[in-house]
């Protein structure tokens, strides 16, 4: 049998939010989100949930950001009605670059539209910030009716959790809407949304592709970036067998540790002049999780020897950068498929020497 509790639409998020993970929200409170707020107390007071409370509402979505990218945690951001929004925008792209994903829930004005107000875009109109919000993050809802919390807020989490397309989500809840009762279905609310697995395999055809780029090439670098995360051993493990000097890219410089043998450092407009070496003299380069664009590859210009790319990523479009060869799955499986589909091989010692 369904089991029911009236709770307002506040406390059906709060509780959706902690039965999902999350146990961090930074943000500021105010007139604009009052009933969110004092929902999020109570879940502070219980223990299940950490609110603290910011000077400032970019601090609140810098924090969410580096939590998540220092430590792997995900948080939420609060902030009121209107201009306290807007201050989490520049923080919100720093998410969005790099890939990180946390929802972001904000005040509006009550549905029942009382006309212009200082609160809102400068228009008159509603859901102003819905239609701005959508242009500088990966999405954004409005919470019109106490029923969208059932897939709103589901949708809403899923998407910032997405592998390979993270990014921030705003929800906006209208003040009335925040207080609103309703007989919530528990069964529906505290569903939990299954957990994101590594599995995605490569297609074996691309591997065998990759495998025989490999063995045609002796000057091999190999690129790590943000999509890599996690696939230290992998790298490492790669990379001795091929011979292949290891470039870190500026998200991902503790993947591989600085004292590895083939570790040369970072390359590219900020890079270093061993990884800028290895990349300008690579005849082959692999991409692991690494979108190589802008400074990480001077705008194209790094790879100014290079023939061949293969490129690891969960994105399909980011597969196809350099008109590589696509290897499109996580790449913690891809690298380790990789490696098992190339032949017993002795690294070249003499690009060994130079890029030592």
């Amino acid at each position: 049998m369904a089991r029911f509790e009236k709770m307002t639409v506040a406390e059906a998020l709060a509780a959706f939010l902690v039965e999902n993970g999350v146990r961090y929200a930074f943000g500021v409170g105010g007139h604009g989100n009052t009933p969110l707020v004092e929902a999020f107390r109570r879940r502070h007071r219980a223990g299940s949930l950490r609110v603290v409370d910011v000077q400032h509402e970019a601090i609140a979505a810098h924090a969410a950001t580096a939590l998540q990218w220092a430590c792997g945690i995900q948080s939420v951001v609060f902030t009121s009605i209107g201009p306290g929004w807007f201050n989490t925008l520049i923080a919100q792209n720093t998410a969005m670059s790099n890939g990180l994903g946390f929802l972001v829930l904000a005040g509006d004005k009550t549905t029942a539209y009382e006309g212009p107000n200082m609160q809102q875009l400068m228009r008159d109109g509603q859901f102003g910030f819905v239609a701005a919000a959508g242009i500088v993050s990966k999405k954004a809802y409005a919470v019109i009716d106490p029923r969208n919390v059932y897939s709103v807020l589901r949708e809403a989490l899923a998407k910032t959790r997405e592998p390979a397309s993270a990014g921030t989500v705003n929800v906006f809840l209208p003040m009335n809407i925040q207080a609103a009762t309703h007989d919530y279905n528990l069964d529906l609310l505290l569903r939990r949304l299954p957990e994101a697995g590594h599995g995605p395999r490569p297609d074996p055809v691309q591997l065998k592709r990759a495998a025989e780029a490999i063995s045609r090439h002796r000057k091999i670098v190999l690129r790590v970036g943000g999509g890599a995360v996690g696939a230290g051993a992998q790298i490492k493990a790669l990379a001795s067998h091929i011979g292949a000097a290891v470039v870190m890219g500026p998200v991902a410089l503790d993947v591989v540790e600085s004292d590895f043998p083939l570790n040369v450092g970072p390359a590219g407009s900020k890079g270093s002049i061993s990884g800028n070496f290895a990349s300008e003299n690579a005849t082959l380069v692999i991409n692991a999780g690494s979108r190589g664009v802008c400074q990480s590859d001077c705008s194209g210009t790094l790879y100014a020897n290079a023939s061949e790319f293969i490129n690891i990523n969960l994105n399909a479009v980011e597969a196809l950068r350099y008109d590589g060869i696509p290897v499109v799955g996580d790449a913690r499986a891809a690298l380790r498929d990789l490696l098992a589909e190339l032949p017993p091989s002795q690294p070249d010692t003499d690009w060994l020497r130079e890029i030592a």
